[in-house]
């Protein structure tokens, strides 16, 4: 996201971008983590919604699962919002969970078919591994989204009438709805298949989107601000919190130890720029 945002500069190593996205790489593809930690809770959540029917069974509701119980009684029909363009926090977070409900209930009854024609448990588990992705996908999704919703809420309860606490919290809203709309539409085919969206809805969610990025955009320096993360952390004169970019730009160029020439300079770029400096009418 950040190299597309930064046009041409994103690519230059003096920027530092590059090198974030090297060591962004490292973390997520080094060892497989993801792909470990992604069926370590697929199993979990194949275990736990077996037992839904059950309100005996049923975990604290501190529990990261309990609201599984909770989706499992209800219908496509109840949870639908009558119209996302105008969706609560609560109505977007109800979805969230049906999805997740929905998507490992109908991957545990995919994986206990195969099982059933006679392949293998590791082979029919495998064959199921996108299934169980996008429910794993989507409990981690409604895990993170229902945090979000009760920071936003505790914060509200503890700063209330707080100078600019209608500011903070009218911009953390919209982030959060932001953030769970355009999972339904990077999902739309899964959350049509479960009933909650028709192609009615797309356009309205995609232009409630649209809206969001508008309001979210005039506070995005805020929201990222937010973070703190310090410069020598980030190490990028484009993302210095005092906002002095083209200075410390050209200060780590001169800095830099890299003073050759690129050996295709002479060849294919220094001809073309003499010819436009021939036609420059500047």
């Amino acid at each position: 996201m950040i190299r597309r945002s930064m046009g041409g500069h994103a690519y230059s190593q003096f920027s530092g971008i590059p090198r974030l996205a090297e060591d962004f790489g490292v973390y997520t593809t080094g060892g497989g983590d993801n792909a470990v930690l992604i069926q370590q809770t697929a199993k979990y959540l194949i275990k736990t919604v077996s037992k839904t029917s059950d309100m005996s069974k049923a975990p604290a509701k501190e529990s990261s699962v309990f609201y599984l119980w909770n989706a499992s009684q209800w219908t496509c029909q109840s949870v639908k919002p009558r119209n996302f363009g105008e969706i609560s926090l609560k109505e977007l977070g109800r979805c969230l969970q049906f999805m997740s409900f929905y998507l490992t209930k109908s991957a545990a009854e995919n994986l206990a078919g195969k099982i059933h024609a006679g392949n293998s448990p590791g082979i029919s588990w495998n064959e199921s591994l996108v299934q169980l992705s996008d429910a794993v996908h989507f409990h981690s999704l409604s895990f993170i989204y229902d945090s979000f919703l009760h920071a936003i809420s505790d914060a509200s309860a503890d700063a209330s009438g707080h100078i600019g606490m209608d500011g903070i919290r009218f911009n953390l809203t919209n982030l959060c709805l932001l953030y769970g709309l355009k999972e339904i539409e990077n999902y739309f085919g899964q959350c049509s298949e479960a009933g909650i969206v028709t192609s009615d809805d797309l356009p309205i969610i995609r232009m409630a989107i649209d809206k969001l990025n508008m309001e979210i955009r005039k506070s995005a320096i805020l929201l990222v601000d937010a973070f703190a993360i310090p410069d020598a952390l980030l190490n990028s004169p484009l993302g210095r919190y005092d906002g002095d970019i083209y200075q410390h730009y050209m200060k780590a160029i001169v800095d830099s130890e890299s003073g050759d020439v690129a050996p295709y300079w002479n060849d294919l770029i220094k001809p073309h720029v003499q010819h436009l400096k021939t036609r420059s009418k500047l």
